[in-house]
């Protein structure tokens, strides 16, 4: 029940994140874990096959299985023969069959497993998706994951005469959490496979409870929804409302619209999400230089933006502005490169989209600025200068044309494209 209510379990779980399925597989997994050692007469290969499986889906979760695993071995009765008979015959077809797929798909020999070691680890890549200190999951990632659950948590492992199952969940999320806090990377979706390994201890507190378990427990259900609505409906929700404003603008038009997303790296839904409303997503190349083909001062373009904004769009983003319908970015890097757009004609059918209260970075903004229009004079070989629009503005420059006398209704007819 405890993890049922968890605002982030409500939060992340449903999304299609490899984090959300490590965790579905690992709970299902533990069904056939032996936890009461010698005494347990079930099977135990079925949790061996899903717990590889999982760390084939995402190896972070090994640190978890590799304390329930030792936990099983240390305590069983023949660890020599579950390692021979059970371990090895279970573990090594999935782990063939796996590299065997995964090779075929790149069309050369690859190994996931240690590929994700070698650049998360080895090379420190995790690093170029962000850099948090050693203490970041202590201090920000596990407060915020579990809000008020950490208080029936923290009793249900600390008070005295409190019932608790095993301390096998805490110890695994222990070394977890140990070893996540030495890589440079971190992000709260990493700490989904723990909640409901750490909810376990919160039915302890709760149980010791007597005149004050109803009232503790709706508070705790109140807060969580509380928090689920908060960051469903109203936390970093731009992204998801800006493409909307834009799909619903955009239908009943012929053609495909082109949009540039000039924000942060990875915080706009790809082609996925526009479906066939978009022919081209013009997003910050934000890729790491993986083959060091850049100079060590040399900085990406997502980075260069963000420096100065105004040199690269002048540098860069004049040369091709012209061909969007649309562009998104946060209000105050619009704000600092306000002249530039101003010149060059996205002056007009502007428009704010609410994004988030609180922020999770110094380059995003409370509101998002979603640019419409645009126009330009362009030298044509038969005809001259000809105004050169942006967007299906057709119904806009007939009325004008008829407003100021320039042509009679009868006599202007608007084509389709």
């Amino acid at each position: 029940m405890f993890t049922i209510v968890s605002w982030f379990i409500f939060y992340c779980a449903p999304r299609t994140l490899s984090n959300s399925l490590e965790t579905s597989l690992t709970l299902i997994a533990l069904n056939w874990f032996p936890f009461e050692g010698k005494a347990y007469k079930g099977n135990t290969w079925p949790y061996i096959a899903l717990g590889v499986l999982t760390i084939v889906i995402r190896p972070t979760v090994s640190l978890i299985w590799l304390v329930f695993g030792l936990h099983h071995i240390y305590h069983s009765s023949h660890p020599v023969r579950l390692i021979l008979r059970t371990v090895i015959p279970v573990s090594l077809p999935i782990l063939i069959a796996t590299t065997v797929i995964d090779s075929w798909a790149y069309g050369k020999l690859t190994v996931p497993l240690w590929n994700f070691l070698q650049f998360n680890v080895v090379q420190g890549g995790s690093a170029l998706f962000g850099v948090h200190p050693w203490y970041w999951y202590l201090a920000s990632g596990i407060p915020a994951v579990f809000t008020v659950q950490i208080v029936p948590i923290s009793i249900g492992l600390l008070g005295p005469n409190i019932f608790r199952p095993s301390l096998l969940p805490f110890l695994a999320t222990t070394f977890y959490i140990a070893v996540h806090s030495l890589l440079p990377h971190k992000e709260q979706r990493f700490l989904l496979p723990i909640i409901p390994l750490m909810c376990i201890y919160a039915g302890g507190a709760f149980q010791n409870l007597k005149k004050w378990r109803g009232s503790a427990l709706f508070a705790m259900i109140a807060i969580n929804i509380g928090v689920a609505i908060f960051t469903s409906r109203y936390h970093q929700v731009g992204p998801f409302s800006a493409p909307r404003r834009i799909m619903e603008e955009w239908r009943g038009h012929h053609g495909k619209l082109s949009v540039a997303a000039l924000m942060p790296c990875y915080s706009l839904p790809g082609h996925a999400f526009w479906h066939d409303h978009l022919q081209t997503l013009r997003l910050l190349d934000c890729s790491p230089d993986l083959e060091q083909l850049r100079l060590p001062s040399e900085l990406g373009e997502a980075d260069k933006f963000h420096a100065n904004t105004t040199k690269w769009l002048k540098e860069k983003f004049s040369l091709e502005h012209q061909a969007y319908q649309r562009v998104l970015m946060y209000e105050k890097i619009y704000e600092s490169s306000r002249q530039w757009f101003d010149t060059n004609g996205w002056y007009q059918c502007m428009e704010k989209i609410w994004h988030s209260l609180a922020l999770t970075s110094s380059r995003e903004d409370n509101y998002m600025i979603k640019h419409s229009c645009n126009g330009t004079i362009v030298e044509h070989p038969e005809y001259g200068e000809v105004i050169q629009l942006t967007g299906d503005q057709r119904e806009k420059v007939k009325d004008f044309l008829i407003k100021v006398g320039i042509v009679n209704e009868a006599n202007c007819r608007m084509h389709g494209f």
